[in-house]
């Protein structure tokens, strides 16, 4: 039985949204909630590409991603 091959992806193109990059999931602010980590927010929501609901990171976009710039939703 062989094994799909997979391709790393670095963190950096992810972040870049890579148009070779098919996305999976979509990252939105939800402004009602603010962060368990630092009390700020918005809040990281996941929703697939069609609009289902996935989960909540109940995170902001700082923590969730770790870099400053995410302050920014339209950085996510």
């Amino acid at each position: 039985m062989s094994q799909p091959e997979f391709t790393r992806v670095s963190v950096e193109k992810m972040m870049a949204g890579s148009p070779d990059i098919l996305p999976l999931c979509r990252a939105c602010p939800d402004y009602e909630r603010q962060c368990i980590i630092c009390g700020h927010g918005p809040v990281v929501d996941f929703y697939t590409v069609d609009g289902r609901f996935v989960d909540s990171s109940d995170m902001c976009g700082v923590c969730t991603f770790g870099r400053q710039e995410c302050r920014d939703p339209s950085r996510w």
